[in-house]
């Protein structure tokens, strides 16, 4: 009798543990999962997004300039403009998040005498220990005549671009590279 009790004792023992160790590892994936989560929550919150707006004078509403607005949770250490042809960019420097800076005098001249129909990739780099490194965005400025009245219509590439390395940087020519195609493209449907 004696030791049929410590069988079943240990049985129930084995069945506990057993029982835990499911418990454990379900907790255990569960916390990989909000950790993974956690990390891609992170790196969207820093990213910086960075496009081209127009801002028109109250008093004024046939005077206007443009700006670069960053509308992103973080900061872009530097932001690179780059026309159609994808091969020379305009550098612009910095721009803290909810920030905004008149465009450089001869594109925003440009710009404000009406080339309308022209495209524009916006390129911000994001400190590569912190977001994805390289965060393109899409700028196509309207006709003065139309309804938009030389507004700037914006949009992220629609195919995924590939993502720059974390914790390594990547310049902003070897990151155009592989996507060059997609981003011409994507600024051509615009």
């Amino acid at each position: 009798m004696w030791v049929e009790l410590q069988t079943i004792a240990t049985m129930a023992a084995f069945g506990a543990a057993f029982w835990y160790a499911r418990i454990a590892r379900r907790q255990t994936t569960a916390i990989v999962a909000q950790q993974a989560l956690a990390q891609t929550e992170h790196i969207q919150r820093n990213k910086p997004v960075v496009y081209i707006d127009r801002v028109e004078h109250s008093h004024d509403p046939t005077n206007c300039h443009y700006v670069l607005h960053n509308v992103g949770g973080g900061f872009a250490i530097n932001v690179y403009i780059y026309d159609e042809s994808l091969s020379a960019a305009v550098a612009v420097g910095s721009l803290a998040s909810g920030e905004q800076r008149i465009l450089p005098a001869d594109l925003n001249r440009q710009l404000c005498d009406g080339h309308a129909g022209s495209r524009y990739l916006v390129l911000a780099e994001g400190p590569f220990s912190r977001t994805a490194q390289w965060t393109p965005t899409l700028n196509l400025r309207t006709p003065t005549e139309a309804a938009d009245r030389g507004q700037v219509i914006h949009a992220a590439p629609m195919e995924k671009t590939a993502e720059s390395p974390r914790f390594q940087y990547q310049s902003a020519a070897n990151f155009l590279r592989p996507n060059e195609t997609r981003l011409r493209a994507a600024l051509a449907a615009l």
